[in-house]
């Protein structure tokens, strides 16, 4: 555990929560959204062709507007400068995880859009992190995989009821 720390120890607890709302999937599957949002975790900002829907589903933080066309000293055009990432959750942590580090975002004209080392995100005191975004986001899908599934055993007992079996 790095010094500054206080509470529980970073991973620990973000694999603590992803358990909770995992229960029940093979172990496989554990392992494999463990891998996929460790690589999340660390992968840098999108590059400057970002996506509307990088944007829409809460990927992004803004960092500013800058000048991309000037006239005689006169801006004419504005472009709003985004740092994205490759999931909620990677946002989230740097967005709340940087300012604990002294990392900045950069400036509009020059953004700071790299991601965390893994040196950086032990040291983040995850108690102090509110991922209650990303917990509702787990709450609806999982509600909506819920809802499928009980759909899908009624459709097959009154398949069953209908033929006989």
């Amino acid at each position: 555990m790095s010094e500054g720390i206080t509470g529980m120890q970073s991973p620990s607890f973000i694999v603590d929560i992803i358990t909770l709302y995992m229960y029940g999937m093979p172990a496989y599957q554990i392992t494999e959204a463990l891998t996929k949002i460790g690589n999340y975790l660390l992968t840098p900002c999108a590059d400057d062709s970002l996506t509307s829907s990088m944007i829409a589903t809460g990927r992004c933080v803004t960092v500013g507007t800058r000048c991309v066309e000037k006239l005689l000293g006169t801006c004419l055009q504005e472009k709003q400068v985004e740092c994205c990432f490759a999931s909620k959750l990677a946002r989230i942590i740097n967005e709340q995880g940087r300012p604990q580090l002294g990392i900045g975002w950069g400036t509009p004209k020059n953004p700071d859009c790299r991601g965390l080392t893994p040196e950086e995100f032990q040291s983040i005191d995850f108690s102090q992190v509110d991922l209650s975004e990303y917990i509702a986001d787990l709450n609806v899908k999982s509600q909506a995989t819920i809802d499928a599934e009980i759909g899908l055993s009624v459709a097959d007992d009154i398949n069953r009821i209908r033929t006989g079996g």
